[in-house]
């Protein structure tokens, strides 16, 4: 792997790489967004260590793509529960080198000479070149600040889990070393020391002339519901927030502990905190990614250009998610609730399915209805969120308002009706006594 930097400009990709437009390359992608996770050559070949990871990893090749290309290395882990799971061990970032990828299908000619000429065409780019193009970051989102050692499937590594960067689904693990890790934890201790020390040596010169009047400041902030009406929210409305809460187009990531997605030993487990690590490695389980052999390189290179934006685009959603849970749980109409929900859901999606918006100055981009880009996505924030989503959060803001309006309205009318009928009584029993 070239140790060129994961931020290297993606404007050399034009001029490494000039693709036809019948080039293809073989890539993984998500099975709930089918957006590209890795492609094969970042798949990693067997180590020297693979002899130490026998005893809880069974090493085989798998032609997954099926077309004679060169099998890829996968691992097959057993957790305790004896749930296996099939594993490709890929880089944690994304390679595209300027070789000349294979061409499609109808470039091939009928005749025997043609096909075996083909096979060796094929055999040859099996190999990659010395150094890649451009080496940019991976599709996949590593949840880095926490690794665990605890049942890790491969010796000498900690975990943490791996996610889609475009739609959040559940994909594998992260796998760093531990030694890396504890070499990363011993800086930052000794890092945190040294600003202790230096914020202690401080402070004693500022004396306690700062400490007066710290109680005034003191106050706790307190965050409210936006309704504040004081009635319990019904139970089709928390049914609603938590189907907002546990629907994605994946299954959730479960973790390698208690029966759930373990293989090593545990005897020496540990938890890595805010180490900033990445990881050696990413454990890309076989069964949540399809395999594509004729990919379009065309595509792949814009989705590289794209992966930034959509793991920003990923956080907004997950922003937006949580504003609209807040919003649901108010709700006592649960048709409603379930109708705002629905709609936000089915933008989520076609979002997520739909191909990266093309930039303003392509000559594709009139034509961006051909490629399934749907209207109601084209209004889209600097963060490529579709205003129609915004729309969606406001309209629950708005039915929460109004209900919350309503209940002060009808408060205030008892209270009125009460001090009316109260007046009545009073002004009888005056007249009753005179």
């Amino acid at each position: 792997m070239s140790s060129s930097s994961p931020d290297s400009s993606t404007a050399a990709v034009g001029e490494n790489i000039t693709p036809t437009s019948s080039a293809t390359i073989e890539v993984l992608l998500c099975d709930g967004c089918r957006c590209p996770v890795a492609s094969a050559r970042d798949v990693l070949k067997a180590e020297e260590t693979v002899p130490t990871w026998k005893k809880h990893v069974y090493s085989y090749d798998v032609d997954l793509f099926m077309n004679g290309s060169a099998p890829l290395q996968a691992y097959s882990a057993t957790n305790p529960s004896a749930r296996r799971f099939d594993l490709l061990r890929v880089a944690p970032c994304v390679s595209v080198y300027a070789a000349t990828p294979r061409h499609t299908a109808e470039d091939v000619h009928s005749t025997d000479d043609a096909l075996h000429e083909k096979q060796e065409h094929h055999s040859a780019a099996a190999t990659p070149p010395a150094a890649p193009s451009l080496v940019a970051p991976s599709f996949m989102k590593c949840e880095s600040k926490v690794y665990s050692s605890e049942h890790s499937f491969f010796p000498g590594y900690a975990w943490c889990f791996s996610s889609c960067g475009n739609c959040g689904a559940f994909l594998g693990w992260g796998f760093a070393s531990t030694s890396r890790l504890r070499s990363a934890q011993r800086r930052r201790r000794g890092a945190q020391a040294r600003q202790g020390n230096s914020a202690g040596v401080e402070s004693d010169t500022r004396g306690g002339a700062e400490r007066a009047g710290d109680d005034d400041d003191h106050t706790p902030v307190l965050a409210t519901a936006a309704a504040g009406d004081g009635n319990p929210p019904s139970a089709s409305a928390e049914t609603a927030v938590s189907s907002l809460s546990s629907s994605t187009t994946a299954p959730q990531p479960q973790p390698m502990t208690a029966g759930a997605d373990g293989g090593g030993g545990g005897g020496d487990a540990c938890e890595f905190r805010c180490t900033g690590v990445e990881p050696d490695f990413i454990g890309l389980i076989i069964t949540q990614c399809t395999g594509s052999a004729t990919y379009p390189v065309a595509a792949f290179l814009r989705d590289v250009e794209c992966a930034a934006m959509r793991q920003r685009r990923r956080a907004r959603i997950r922003a937006l998610r949580r504003t609209l849970r807040l919003f649901l749980v108010q709700m006592r109409n649960g048709y409603d609730a379930y109708a705002i929900l629905h709609e936000f859901q089915a933008i989520e999606h076609l979002l997520y399915t739909s191909p990266p918006p093309l930039p303003p100055s392509s000559t594709a981009a009139s034509t961006s209805t051909s490629h399934g880009t749907l209207a109601i996505l084209t209004d889209r924030d600097d963060d490529a969120v579709p205003a129609r989503l915004h729309a969606v959060v406001e309209a629950a803001r708005i039915a929460v308002a109004r209900q919350s309006s309503s209940n002060t309205a009808a408060a205030t009318g008892d209270h009125s009706i009460s001090s009316s009928s109260s007046s009545n009584t009073a002004t009888r029993d005056g007249n009753a006594d005179d």
